[in-house]
């Protein structure tokens, strides 16, 4: 993209909150101590059960499979775009407007999920995926960056806030 001088405009970035509405749709957590791989901008994340007073924040393990009870999604900040074990990390929770990438053509108002590399979103209905969000902008290609109202989790389950305890 080429843009005029003097131009300040700011290109999507994969994994940034798209409209920061208010402080609530992010929370600061740790990544697990154990986790061998960082994790990346946008990827989903859920909560795991610690120790009392073992950690600072909510710890997180990042999501395994398409129907995980997600808990969020890591956001791209000024500290990086990768977060190794026992990082503090920017989570995107619901009610968040998020930058994620299509895994193909998707229609504007269409339930999204993740797909099962976990890097992507598709239609949550014509998959086997839980629904993450409500996408707000149309979907061309695979690889288009999009906006996703995020709605996850759905209704937080009693293994969650056991796991947050």
């Amino acid at each position: 993209m080429t843009f005029p001088l003097n131009s300040f405009q700011m290109s999507k970035t994969k994994g940034e909150i798209a409209f920061a509405r208010n402080i609530g749709d992010n929370l600061v957590c740790t990544v697990d101590p154990s986790t061998g791989t960082p994790l990346v901008s946008a990827q989903a994340v859920y909560l795991i059960s610690q120790s009392t007073g073992t950690a600072d924040s909510p710890l997180l393990v990042a999501a395994a499979a398409p129907t995980d009870d997600i808990f969020g999604f890591v956001i791209n900040t000024l500290r990086g775009q990768s977060f190794p074990a026992s990082s503090q990390v920017d989570i995107a929770i619901k009610g968040a407007i998020m930058i994620m990438e299509a895994s193909g053509a998707i229609a504007v108002g269409t339930r999204v999920g993740v797909t099962s590399t976990l890097q992507q979103i598709a239609d949550a209905s014509s998959m086997s995926i839980t629904p993450i969000g409500i996408l707000l902008d149309k979907a061309v290609n695979s690889g288009d960056l999009v906006r996703v109202l995020i709605e996850s989790p759905l209704a937080l389950t009693k293994a969650m806030v056991i796991a947050a305890e």
